[in-house]
């Protein structure tokens, strides 16, 4: 039986700040995506507040993913 060809999902996470409003352009952001059996998927360093990221779909429990996005002088939260 021949492997099958991984399946993917995209996720498109936007980052807003304490006035819901986008962040702003010059914002370094840390942004990390952890799937549901705790495996680090994304670790990235940007400055987009608007990120389309594409992401491995098993149909199970790996797929709950958690976004975690740091910034200087903001608190985080994930979900």
């Amino acid at each position: 039986m021949p492997a099958r060809t991984p399946k993917t999902a995209p996720l498109l996470i936007r980052v807003y700040d304490g006035t819901r409003r986008l962040m702003a352009a010059r914002t370094r952001l840390l942004v990390r995506v952890i799937d549901g059996f705790q495996k680090e998927r994304l670790a990235r360093s940007t400055t987009k507040a608007v990120l389309r990221v594409e992401l491995p779909y098993a149909d199970n429990l790996a797929d709950r993913y958690t976004v975690i996005v740091s910034a200087k002088g903001y608190l985080q939260a994930g979900f």
